[in-house]
């Protein structure tokens, strides 16, 4: 890359084409009087902040997620395995510990958990009548 002054622009340019443009781009630091050191400190601060705010945005949707269920829910999720179904036992920060039917522990994030309707215990639309097919 190499910084590539325009008759007529107050704006510098840079071209990945010619030379070695990191030479010329601490050069052109220098000639504007700045640090290179200073920049390269700002920059790492800013990726920082740019890290963390990354990850505060991650653990909130998280919690939007994990706020859907509570303890006791059935849940269903797709593994590996297949389709697996089990009971919420536990909430961790960014996780849930879900029971299988089975007896496994899965520790799954809550973006992928869906709720599981107890079709055992609910009533047909139209109350406690049973349509008869003739």
């Amino acid at each position: 890359m190499e910084f590539v002054e325009s008759a007529g622009e107050d704006e510098p340019t840079f071209s990945s084409n010619q030379g070695d443009g990191l030479d010329r781009f601490v050069s052109l630091l220098i000639e504007l009087r700045i640090d290179p050191a200073q920049l390269f400190t700002e920059l790492i601060e800013l990726n920082d902040q740019i890290v963390d705010q990354i990850r505060h945005l991650g653990d909130r949707q998280a919690l939007l997620d994990m706020m859907a269920f509570n303890l006791g829910s059935k849940v269903s999720f797709d593994s590996k395995y297949g389709c697996q179904a089990g009971t919420i036992v536990k909430f961790n920060r960014k996780s849930v510990v879900v029971v299988a039917d089975a007896g496994q522990q899965w520790r799954d994030p809550p973006h992928i958990l869906s709720d599981v309707k107890d079709i055992e215990n609910a009533q047909p639309e139209g109350g406690d009548s049973k349509k008869l097919l003739r």
